[in-house]
């Protein structure tokens, strides 16, 4: 695959992640528990009934609570799991002054996680409703319990969908106002409030009241409309700054960086593995050593240059006939000199002319002189033959 055909892949690859990433991106809106979430855990049927009641629901962050009037009010936190100790005691202070604060689900116990949604279905008739704090939902049929577990009912509370000790559905009178408890915002949820377009609820048995419990409820909390806090509860891991970097990651671009990864290990798999023979392919043009040394040999001779020639040699013919004495390859011409003199013979004198005398002034002169350590290099290996090691 040619350098140009690597780089499209690459390229198609980099823009079907952007879309993929930008088509799974997450809406603001959606999660469990959320007024535009249609999901079996979403609250969209909630809000769908109370807009038909004509009673406006918001969602709104903890901070904007504060700075509305809580008399007419009514405040929902369906992830109560969530609030700190700080944010549970803001939120009972809008009830003691008078707002209507409904909790889904006690502080102190944790949502139950996705994977145990609704295994079964049960129901809970009223049985011990209190009266007067809870007439509003006194009269109504059984609920869907969700599989939750009921909630205590402490000193001085009324309760209703229990036996009086335990409930799911806890009022507590807060000052000029109430927090009303529920057993777990799953029952608020879509899938048991069954809001979603059912066309029949002939095969899954009478419907539960927990669509009339909730609109009867949260329509008594005064004109102001209901304020549903989905933001801003510190408890959330990643709200708390308790999460990784990689937690804040919206869904869709994570899904999306997984994508890309997994195509790149596609390609450098499918690019890793030989298909077919081994194809041949031009290699670089090679030049023997010996055309290397005429072609230098060939400038040598264009410059007209003896010396610089001669200088050459004679460094070449030192280096050799040093490793042969055992002087080593860096050996000065002198050494060398005096140690092949008295192992051939020849003339000392001679012997230094030769590797470190004057540059011949000719090219006939450079030829002799090649010509004599030539010589040098053989009466060193007759000698050698002469007297072997």
């Amino acid at each position: 695959m040619s350098r140009g055909r690597v780089t499209a892949v690459i390229l198609v690859l980099g823009v079907v992640v952007v879309i993929v990433a930008v088509l799974l991106r997450p809406d603001s809106t959606t999660g469990p528990y959320r007024l535009g979430d249609s999901s079996p855990r979403g609250w969209s049927g909630l809000a769908r009934v109370m807009e038909r009641l004509g009673v406006p629901t918001t969602e709104v962050g903890l901070d904007e609570v504060d700075g509305r009037s809580p008399g007419d009010r009514v405040v929902v936190v369906p992830r109560a799991s969530f609030l700190g100790d700080r944010e549970a005691e803001r939120i009972r202070s809008l009830a003691r002054e008078g707002a209507l604060v409904v909790l889904g689900g006690p502080p102190d116990r944790p949502t139950p996680p996705l994977s145990q949604f609704r295994p079964i279905v049960q129901y809970q008739s009223p049985r011990t409703c209190t009266q007067p704090d809870l007439a509003a939902v006194a009269g109504l049929d059984r609920i869907d319990t969700a599989d939750l577990e009921p909630l205590p009912v402490p000193a001085g509370a009324t309760s209703c969908y229990g036996n009086g000790s335990q409930a799911f559905v806890v009022d507590e009178p807060v000052g000029a106002g109430h927090v009303v408890t529920l057993a777990g915002p799953d029952l608020w949820a879509n899938d048991v409030m069954r809001t979603l377009d059912q066309p029949s609820d002939e095969a899954q048995g009478p419907m539960a009241d927990n669509v009339v419990m909730a609109a009867a409820l949260l329509s008594s909390g005064g004109p102001g409309g209901i304020d549903v806090v989905t933001k801003g509860l510190g408890g959330a891991p990643v709200a708390a700054g308790e999460g990784g970097l990689f937690s804040h990651v919206p869904t869709g671009i994570k899904l999306g960086i997984w994508q890309g990864c997994a195509a790149l290990a596609v390609f450098a798999l499918v690019r890793a593995r030989r298909w077919g023979r081994v194809v041949d392919e031009p290699l670089p043009v090679t030049i023997a050593g010996s055309e290397l040394v005429e072609a230098r040999a060939g400038l040598m001779e264009r410059r007209r240059d003896p010396g610089h020639a001669a200088a050459v040699i004679r460094r070449d013919a030192v280096r050799r006939l040093g490793e042969e004495l055992g002087l080593g390859r860096q050996a000065d011409p002198a050494t060398v000199a005096a140690t092949l003199a008295q192992r051939t013979g020849a003339d000392p004198a001679r012997v230094v002319r030769l590797l470190a005398g004057p540059p011949p002034p000719a090219d006939a002169d450079l030829i002799r002189l090649i010509d004599d350590l030539d010589r040098l290099q053989e009466d060193l290996h007759d000698d050698a033959l002469r007297h072997p090691t």
